[in-house]
């Protein structure tokens, strides 16, 4: 990826990053940038999703999380909106290239929880991981305490 002097992906014919930008109905997906570090560890280090996601309510530090962000990882993508800015992070990660499969997570803010934003993202990022890598499955694991947020879902399928 192309980098301006500024660390952001390069724009090459004025509308379109070099990764490309996903838009959905109500969200749009680009790539991480560092200047969104902090917010990423702002959300995962809080009490809404601390538990939830790769931490388990673990606090590691700011250069810890930086480092460890993209362990694993195969693309992640920002979630934002032009109302309510940014969202959450949505990727795909440990890929399997000979069993055809990669996990996907999600990380949001605690005010657009069970709106359906972030599941529009979710979405928008599977058909991205299709299209882009032949896989046959992409799972997400939900532990039970999480299945009640997912009742927004419900919308969009």
């Amino acid at each position: 990826m192309d980098l301006d002097s500024e660390g952001e992906p390069a724009r090459h014919d004025g509308n379109e990053l070099d990764l490309g930008i996903k838009q959905g109905r109500r969200v749009i997906l680009r790539p991480v940038v560092s200047r969104d570090y902090d917010a990423f560890y702002a959300l995962a280090t809080q009490t809404h999703s601390g538990f939830r996601w790769r931490y388990r309510g673990a606090s590691p530090s700011p250069e810890l999380f930086a480092r460890q962000l993209w362990d694993g990882v195969l693309v992640q993508q920002a979630v934002i909106s032009e109302r309510h800015g940014l969202l959450g992070l949505v990727g795909l990660y440990n890929n399997n290239s000979l069993a055809k499969h990669a996990y996907g997570f999600a990380l949001s803010a605690p005010d657009v929880a069970g709106s359906g934003r972030v599941y529009e993202a979710l979405l928008l990022l599977l058909d991205y991981g299709f299209r882009m890598w032949d896989f046959n499955k992409i799972y997400f694991e939900v532990p039970g305490f999480n299945v009640p947020q997912m009742s927004s879902a419900k919308v969009l399928c």
